[in-house]
């Protein structure tokens, strides 16, 4: 006899079902491994994941429960057929169902959820930690937008492997042709899963995995969002060819038709292309990254968001003005923090004739200095600039890390300017001119 026939070989019928040889050693084995995986999660896995997660008695005793329930199913899962307790609950042509078939599906569910709860809590502690490290580096940059939870980030991934691995299990599947292209149902989730799959990992590399690695090599967050964002399209860019292959869909034929697709529409979006390009050289070139403070045409704001296609400026009076990519690299733009964090800046003020201009150096420098947004190094310094038509014109430079705020900095001086003046009798003239007649 060999193994196959051993394994064949009837062992016992219950209640009209016939247990072999082959079914009895894999209900055992399996009862067996559930029951040395079962100890080693509650003896030792689930207290490192409260030691190091820091869980809460209560989330600790319904993590207990939910994970025992699953344990339970799967052992029932196990013992079922051997038992003779596993009735067939429908039978098709090329499906059937079991007992066995629906506790296997309840101990899915439930065993996504576990998985869900745990995942959710460590990308939440971790992500956690990530935030209050990037308030402490940067506190005056804000996001453009709020970031999704990581529970969200998660769930999909979560229960759409659970659906997945269910329709393995129950051998469910669905054929069609669409067209050429044939494909089936679990290829279709397949597909959905490798996108929200790449989605996930988007989530795990920009906002986890790499932060490490820019704090110790002390990453500006410019470049970190350049670096993020150019994984971000290069991951999408393979999982959705991957996706396509996977559903049925011959790469071949793609691209021959995005040949002809491009020869089409490239008069018709060449510059919808052209800001794709520039959004591209943006990003690699870091001429202008997040955070910076740009002049563009009289447009002075904060960069947000450097997008493929546009770009998000925060202005002074919190307006956000979108503006295309190839704005940024072909006109001419004036990035006031690119290389320092420190501009020059200038008031100008003109004194009447006869006045000691000594006087007038010492008291602008007394401004400057006093002020708390003006820097101490470079000191600031005054300039005799001309002798006008009706005053003396004097100019102070200054320098300052106040960007976009620069005007309120400007105009706190004056004030004080005028104010010392009229203290030390300093008169600031108003235009006039004088006419002889013979």
């Amino acid at each position: 006899m060999n193994l196959n026939e051993l394994l064949d070989e009837k062992v016992v019928q219950i209640y009209g079902e016939v247990i072999t040889v082959g079914e009895l050693c894999l209900s055992l084995l399996s009862f067996g491994a559930l029951l040395t995986v079962f100890r080693l999660t509650f003896r030792r896995w689930l207290p490192r994941y409260f030691r190091i997660e820091e869980i809460s008695l209560e989330e600790q005793r319904r993590t207990r429960r939910l994970t025992g329930l699953v344990f339970i199913l799967l052992l029932a899962a196990a013992l079922l057929p051997i038992t003779g307790l596993n009735p067939m609950l429908y039978e098709g042509f090329t499906y059937y169902f079991r007992t066995s078939t629906l506790i296997v599906i309840l101990a899915v569910f439930f065993a996504a959820r576990l998985v869900d709860r745990i995942i959710s809590r460590i990308l939440a502690h971790n992500y956690s930690i990530k935030q209050e490290a990037m308030r402490n580096i940067a506190p005056n940059v804000e996001a453009s937008r709020p970031p999704l939870p990581p529970r969200r980030m998660a769930q999909p991934l979560i229960y759409l492997g659970a659906v997945f691995l269910l329709f393995g299990i129950m051998d469910f599947n669905l054929s069609f042709t669409f067209a050429t292209v044939q494909s089936s149902f679990s290829q279709l989730l397949q597909a959905v899963i490798i996108l929200v799959g790449a989605r996930f990992l988007v989530w795990i590399v920009s906002e986890l995995a790499l932060f490490p690695y820019f704090q110790n090599r002390s990453v500006d967050i410019g470049a970190q969002y350049a670096v993020n964002q150019l994984l971000k399209y290069v991951i999408y860019t393979l999982a959705l060819l991957w996706a396509l292959e996977v559903a049925g869909l011959k790469l071949t034929l793609l691209w021959g038709g995005a040949a002809a697709l491009l020869v089409g529409l490239g008069l018709g979006l060449q510059q919808t292309f052209n800001d794709l390009v520039c959004g591209v050289i943006l990003l690699s070139e870091r001429a202008v990254e997040v955070g910076d403070v740009l002049d563009v045409d009289g447009l002075i704001g904060t960069v947000r968001k450097i997008g493929l296609r546009t770009s998000l400026v925060e202005t002074r009076d919190n307006r956000t003005v979108i503006l295309p990519n190839s704005k940024l690299v072909a006109d001419k733009v004036v990035n006031w923090s690119h290389d320092e964090l420190k501009a020059r800046f200038t008031v100008s003020v003109g004194v009447a004739y006869g006045s000691d201009t000594e006087l007038v150096r010492k008291i602008l420098l007394q401004v400057a200095e006093a002020h708390p947004k003006s820097l101490k190094k470079p000191a600031p310094f005054v300039r005799f600039m001309n002798f006008g038509d009706s005053s003396l014109d004097f100019e102070l430079f200054f320098w300052s890390r106040e960007f976009l705020k620069i005007e309120d900095v400007r105009s706190d001086m004056r004030f004080e300017i005028d104010r010392l003046f009229r203290e030390n009798n300093v008169t600031i003239p108003f235009p006039q001119r004088d006419v002889w007649m013979r």
